[in-house]
């Protein structure tokens, strides 16, 4: 079929839908002669259209894989991949974390994460959190435990606002965090993740032979350049 994506030396050049269509309008012409009618409202207009959509969604997952080999357009795994060329990784989305006084009858136990159960608070803001080692509610009528959101990012945690039991433990009366947690971040984004990247290459130059020739090549105007190291003691 033609109307094909085509690979120049200015990059990619993809076809219009109306030139899709005429080529499928062509097929069909040729295949069931000259009279036939085009009209969209026939079955052999749907049928070209419908070809036409194949088409061009078939050309547009191709041109979003191209532009996955280009650091500054990749995103995704793509990116990640390509970083990996520079040893750097992406950022993960972390848990915002928050110490909560927990206050209750001696000797409630609350579980932590690795119980697949954890004791869960939920703040003011109708956020969830879940208690990360868990612990158990001293003589004293209380135990302070870290409780993390149960969502990543940027979830709020200041204080005294994650002060509700999510889920009834018996024994367990009250939840309140008297100072703010760590809030958590996001995953780190496709632009800063390609603006770090770029920053990395600066931190490998050095002053060796190497690093000054490639230097020199990247310089605008050189067209050809040669480098000597004077490896001796002489000056």
């Amino acid at each position: 079929m033609g109307a094909e994506i085509e690979i120049t030396q200015n990059g990619l050049v993809s076809p219009t839908t109306s030139e899709i269509k005429t080529e499928v309008q062509g097929m069909f012409l040729n295949a069931f002669g000259t009279a036939l009618s085009l009209d969209d409202a026939t079955p052999q207009g749907v049928l070209i259209d419908d070809i036409t959509q194949m088409k061009q969604a078939s050309n547009g997952v191709l041109l979003y894989l191209f532009n996955q080999f280009n650091p500054e357009t990749a995103s995704g795994i793509f990116q990640d991949a390509l970083a990996k060329l520079y040893f750097i990784e992406r950022k993960s989305a972390t848990h915002s974390i928050v110490t909560c006084r927990c206050v209750g009858v001696q000797g409630t136990k609350l579980n932590g994460i690795s119980s697949g159960n954890p004791a869960k608070a939920i703040s003011s803001n109708g956020d969830i959190f879940e208690c990360v080692e868990g612990g158990e509610i001293t003589s004293d009528g209380y135990v302070d435990l870290i409780f993390r959101s149960v969502e990543t990012g940027a979830i709020p945690c200041g204080a005294n606002t994650v002060n509700g039991i999510y889920q009834a433990v018996v024994g367990w009366d009250t939840v309140n965090n008297s100072s703010s947690g760590t809030t958590g971040i996001e995953q780190e984004s496709r632009a800063s993740f390609e603006k770090r990247r770029k920053e990395s290459l600066a931190l490998e130059a050095t002053g060796s032979l190497s690093a000054v020739q490639a230097g020199i090549a990247n310089l605008d105007g050189i067209e050809d350049y040669k480098v000597w190291e004077n490896v001796t003691d002489n000056e």
